[in-house]
């Protein structure tokens, strides 16, 4: 018997779905966390151009915020900053002081 099949309602039908592509409470913590963790971490990789790594950041950034994790506008533009190479120093500091 097909599992969604012993759903007698559209409310049964969809926790059923939802458990099904989303995964338990338990899964959905542990993507967050994993998610915190990466933003945490994140920085410019090996030979990266700053476009790239800005789209790397956004697609992160919007992961988050698709799992639930709220952000700080100030929080998000510090950590980006702080992610840029050193080359980008003195503009990061000058954002930063205005």
């Amino acid at each position: 018997m097909i599992p969604h099949k012993k759903c007698k309602s559209a409310k049964e039908l969809w926790k059923f779905l939802q458990q099904m592509y989303e995964g338990s409470d338990d899964v959905k913590e542990n993507k967050k966390d994993m998610l915190k963790q990466k933003f945490e971490n994140f920085c410019q990789e090996n030979n990266e151009k700053v476009a790239s790594q800005y789209l790397r950041y956004v697609q992160l950034v919007d992961e988050l915020t698709a799992a639930g994790v709220k952000l700080e506008n100030q929080d998000m533009i510090r950590k980006f900053l702080r992610s840029l190479p050193l080359a980008w120093n003195i503009h990061s500091v000058t954002i930063q002081r205005t």
